[in-house]
This record gives C-alpha cells, sequence and structure tokens, in this order.
C-alpha cells in the first residue's frame, strides 16, 4: 500500500519500459490466474498441427480448439477420412 491507493501488485518497476511492464504485468496475471483455479481452464488445441494454448472461459470447460477455424478444420479432416475408409 502506498500513494493513498488499495494494496495492489508491482510486475515491474515504473523505470521499465512499456512492453516490459506489459510483459511482466501479464505473466503476473497468467501466475495468479493458473494459481486461483489450478490450471483447469487452460487447453491447448487439439487439432493435429496446432499447438496454441487458450483458456477456456466457457460455462462448462469443454473446450477442445484454439479456434472455431481449429474445430471446423478438424471436423472437415475427419470426415474426409471416414469417407476414405
Amino acid at each position: 500500500m502506498h500513494d493513498g491507493l488499495d494494496p495492489h501488485l508491482h510486475f515491474a518497476p515504473d523505470s521499465d519500459g512499456l512492453a516490459s511492464r506489459v510483459r511482466a504485468a501479464t505473466a503476473g496475471g497468467l501466475a495468479i490466474f493458473l494459481a486461483e483455479t489450478r490450471g483447469a481452464r487452460l487447453g491447448t488445441c487439439r487439432r493435429i498441427g496446432c499447438d496454441r494454448a487458450f483458456v477456456d472461459l466457457g460455462r462448462n470447460a469443454t473446450r477442445r480448439y484454439y479456434s472455431t477455424r481449429c474445430g471446423n478444420t478438424d471436423a472437415v479432416a475427419r470426415h474426409r477420412a471416414r469417407l476414405q475408409s
């Protein structure tokens, strides 16, 4: 607590550049999020060839793909594989 403000965290000194402060705040926010949710809402895309991670903010936490496009691409690939067998 300082300057009459409520308790808060600093992730980087004000003397750091903007990009450095944004990176530090982003990493700090992600660390807090992971600690509070125990990683339960963090996932990786199930589409072959996509290695992107995402945060599942849905009500029931059942997200499987990074994006709708990844889901559609995977569905088309599975459909074409079924047609060939």
